[in-house]
Formats: structure tokens, sequence, C-alpha cells
């Protein structure tokens, strides 16, 4: 954008005055006897003509009116609050990106063979949605996903490839909305996994869910005592289609225990008993064989089929001291427990971490805002909430986006108050910014978009789109007071002359930004809302702006001298 408005003001300076001198001709106007209250563009006659006089009056009476302008102005500026509650916070768009990913999860120690079965069962789920009716394209499904050697063999996913967006006649979101309930009857219900379909992020790479945060505290017992609190309330809650703590306390473990007296009483060591079992249930490389240049390992280990069950544990022997064989099941027994597959820390604290999607038509940053209030109500104030994956990416955006925003409006006061030689004309001329802002939220509520990233981006561009108005009226009004005029005539002066190019270039903006909002295709999330905010913005701060601006600029230009003002009390001594 800073390029395009490089190339813009090269071409105004250079290129447009060379066009006017070729192709404009002059025209021979019949104009009204001059009056003292008119300007050329009144006397012209004409529609226009008829619309700067009324526009006069309009300024003068709001002149006259001044409390009562201002007024309306701030509690237009003030509505800004109100509505900032009312739209819906979206952090980061969910945008239309031609797929969507399943992700599959089996229980806690269930077999590469039991994962691949509910894969394959999610594949025949989404068959009625390929071919020349449906919206599928291609489908990739990956078993145990993992760069590392230790795969989760409990896990899956699949990459649903939608067709191009002029081949199908339905969004990517709607699909995913599709896929839930069948994916649910398919594999949650009959199959026994965990299905969960998710629109891929709209920034960055991989993918995941759109919910992550990490409950943590000092003390383990209390954090998962805390997790279990806050996961029966959010799912309560009915606002997320999926929620589920990551620490899943159900992958089986086997806790054997030795009993020492008996042991010590047999001559059996606890190293015996270890081995053993290292050798039947682990494996245990003896050496290597070679045959035909070609190295094999020579690996001990039990057969699978006695090594499948517990209860298999009553068939292992150890030696005893004098040389006799007993029963493993003499001096160990076992019992099965559900444990976390990890324990995890986040910021150096114990902690356990949630996952999960909001249900549909709720948006991410008010599911976020739930899970907060959700934590300060019912936790302790010694547990932390931390925003984790693409939460913890749409926190930062936001928050960055309101700083774009403030250090927008800076630079652009510092510029304008080097360029009027004044710290007064700035804040006239940016008084049009919180109207801007207002007619922005305004336009996203009543079309039913959220506030996201795209639309921050539009409320930053409002800043520069609409200084200008300001600086067209405030710069002229100066002209004219160092010719001499009074405060009050030279602004009124300036807003009739300058109403023109104001309403012309604010049109201009208005009509550029109707393709990006009522645009459709790879995209259209993000254009629609820079479409919206700049619609809505340029519309409701231009009709305000050009009643504020003239009160504004009657009430602080007191406070400045003209440029000339110097000039003539010199030349006013002299003649003294």
């Amino acid at each position: 954008m800073a390029a395009a408005v490089g190339f813009s003001g090269l071409t105004a300076l250079t290129l447009a005055p060379m066009l006017a001198s070729k192709l404009l001709h002059a025209a021979h106007r019949d104009l009204r006897p001059e009056t003292a209250d008119e300007t050329e563009v009144e006397r012209e006659g004409g529609l226009f003509a008829r619309i700067a006089h009324a526009y006069r009056g309009l300024v003068g009476w709001s002149l006259r009116h001044r409390l009562a302008v201002v007024a309306g102005s701030l509690l237009l500026a003030l509505a800004a609050v109100a509505l900032w509650k009312v739209v819906p916070d979206e952090k980061v768009p969910v945008e239309d990106r031609g797929f969507v990913v399943i992700i599959v999860e089996a229980p806690q120690g269930a077999t590469m063979g039991y994962t691949y079965e509910r894969v394959r069962e999610v594949e025949a789920a989404l068959a009625p949605l390929r071919g020349d009716g449906g919206p599928i394209d291609k489908v990739l499904a990956v078993v145990a996903p993992t760069r590392t050697a230790n795969a989760p063999v409990n896990s899956g996913f699949v990459i649903v490839r939608l067709k191009p967006w002029g081949q199908r006649e339905v969004s990517q979101q709607a699909i995913t909305r599709q896929l839930m309930p069948r994916l649910l009857g398919a594999a949650g219900g009959l199959s026994g996994a965990r299905v969960i379909p998710i629109n891929p992020p709209s920034f960055g790479s991989g993918f995941g869910q759109q919910l992550q945060f990490a409950i943590g505290g000092t003390d383990g017992g209390e954090v998962e005592r805390w997790s279990g609190q806050l996961l029966g309330k959010l799912r309560a809650s009915g606002l997320f289609a999926d929620i589920r703590e990551d620490a899943d306390r159900t992958k089986p473990q086997l806790v054997l225990e030795v009993d020492r007296d008996r042991a010590a009483a047999l001559g059996v060591s606890a190293a015996e008993i270890g081995a053993a079992l290292q050798v039947l249930y682990g494996a245990e490389k003896l050496t290597k064989w070679e045959d035909r240049g070609e190295q094999y390992e020579v690996m001990l280990q039990a057969e699978a089929a006695t090594r499948s069950s517990p209860r298999d544990l009553a068939r292992v022997q150890v030696r005893c001291a004098n040389g006799a064989l007993a029963p493993l099941s003499t001096v160990v027994t076992y019992r099965e427990i559900g444990v976390a597959k990890d324990l995890t820390r986040v910021d150096r604290l114990a902690s356990s971490n949630f996952s999960g999607t909001p249900r549909p038509g709720l948006p991410l940053g008010e599911a976020m805002a739930q899970v907060e209030e959700m934590v300060r109500s019912e936790l302790p104030p010694g547990a932390r909430l931390t925003w984790l994956g693409q939460s913890k990416d749409a926190k930062e955006a936001s928050a960055g986006g309101l700083l774009t925003f403030l250090a927008a409006l800076v630079v652009a006061y510092l510029v304008l108050a080097a360029q009027f030689e004044s710290f007064i004309h700035p804040l006239t001329i940016l008084v049009a910014v919180p109207l801007a802002v207002t007619g922005a939220l305004a336009a996203l509520a009543a079309t039913g978009q959220p506030l996201n990233l795209y639309s921050q981006i539009g409320l930053v561009m409002l800043v520069g789109l609409m200084a200008k108005n300001g600086i067209l009226m405030v710069e002229f009004a100066n002209q004219l007071r160092d010719r001499g005029l009074a405060v009050a005539a030279a602004i009124t002066d300036a807003a009739v002359i300058r109403l023109r190019p104001i309403l012309m270039t604010s049109v201009a903006a208005v009509a550029g930004a109707l393709p990006l909002a009522l645009g459709s295709g790879a995209g259209a999330e993000g254009r629609r809302a820079i479409g919206i905010v700049i619609i809505g913005g340029v519309t409701l701060s231009t009709v305000m702006t050009l009643l504020i601006i003239p009160v504004l600029y009657a009430l602080l230009a007191r406070l400045t001298r003209p440029a000339n003002a110097v000039a003539e009390e010199l030349a006013r001594l002299e003649k003294t």
C-alpha cells in the first residue's frame, strides 16, 4: 500500500498536470453576480451549486450550535466502545484454503493395526462426497505421523483436498461443518476413536485445533484436580464442539511389585527378575549374523502370542538359588493402572494442556474470553492460564493490531504537526478517526462480520483515508486566514470550496472498496473484512467531519496565528 501511495503521489505531481494541460479546455460559464456570502462554486449554477449552497447553511448552523455538534460527535465516537463489545471477536479469520484436516485419535494403548482400521472407516465415510458430484478431490491418510522413531501409533490424520473454488458450490468451512456429524457417527460412536475435522490455520504451516491452552501450577496434584474441574465446566457450557485434556490419563500401564521377602527366601534377586522380563517382553541384542555380505541382528524375545496379555506373566519362570525353576507369579504381583501419556511443563510449571474446537458460529476470540472467565471464576488465584498454538498466535496478533493502530495515529499526528507547523491543527484533522472507527464497527455489526486481523488492517488504513478530509479543509482555511479573513468566514468558505474534492475522494474510496466487500472465491474472507471496514468508516466519517471539523477549527484555530501574522505585525510597527 505504501508503494501504491508513493506512485500515486508521483503521478499526481507529474503526469496529471501534463494530461490536464492537454485534455482540459476552458469552459465559458455564466456566473451569477458575486455576493459577500457566496463562493465561485455556488455561483456556477446546477445541482452541485445547490448542494454547496445548502451545505453553507448547514455549516453556519453548526457554527451557531457548536456545543450540540461537539456533543453529538462525541457520543458517536463513544459508541465505538459499545460496538466493540457487540461485534464478534474472531482474532484470526478462518479462510477457505481448499483442504480440511481430520485428526484421528484411537484410545491410549491401541496398536497401529487398530488405528489403521479406524482411519479406513473415516475414508469410507468420505466416499459419498467424492466423485463428480462431490466437493472432495483427493484424500491422503497417514497413520502414526512423526519425524522421530517413537511414533504415537494410536494417532493419525486424513488430509481432504477439495476441488478448486470454481468447481464446487460450498466453502471449506461449510464442508467441515457437514463432516462433523458424519464422522462422529462413523468413527466416533461406532469405531471407538476420536475424530476431529478442523479447518487449517490461515497463517503459518502445520495444523491443530483452534483452541489450545495450558493450566499450570506449582503442585502437580493440584493441577490435575483443577484440570478435571475446569474440563467439566467447559463441556457443560455447550460452547465447544470438542474439548479435551491432552494429558488423557487412560494410557494402560502395568505395575509390577516384587515380594522381596519371598524372593530372598527363594534366592531370586530383583536384577534376575528384571533381566527375565527384559529378554521376554523387551528385546535383547545377542549378536550379528552375516549372510552373503548382509548383516542381520539376532534379537532374543518371546513370541508375540506369548506376550500379548498380562496373564502371560504366569508362564514366566525364574531360576532359584537351588537351581529349581519357580513361576514368576510366586515373587511378583501386578496391577493395571491408567496414566498420562506424558508429563508436560509450561514455563517450568506442572501443566495440563487442553485443546478443542469452538462450536460452529462461535468466533475464536469469544471462546477464548469464555475460557478466561471460567478460569477466573472456577479456579484459585494460583492457577495460571497460558495460551498455546493458534490461540497464542491469535492473542499476539490482536494485541499487535491495537498497538499498530495507536502507532499509526501517533505517526500521523507528528507528520501533520510538522507539515502545519502547529500542534493544534492535527487535532482538528484527526478527529475524523474515532468517527471512522464507529462507522467501521457499525458496518461489521450490520453485516454480521467479526472483528479479525483483516478488519484491524482496514482500521489502520482509515487513519490515512480520513485524515485527507481535514487536510483539505484546514489547509485552505489557513490560506484564507492569511488573506485576512476571520476564522469563522475562512473555515466556512474553505469547507464549501473543498466540498467537491472531499465528496469525490470519499465516493471513490467507497466505490473501490465495493468489489472487496462483495467479492467471493479464494481469499474472499480477508478482502470482505477490509472492504466493509472501509465502506462503513469512510461513509460515516465523511458525513460527520463535514460538520465537526468546521466547528473544531472555529474553536481551536483561535489559539493559533496565521502564517503571515508576524509580517503584518512588523508592517504595523513600521507604520507607527
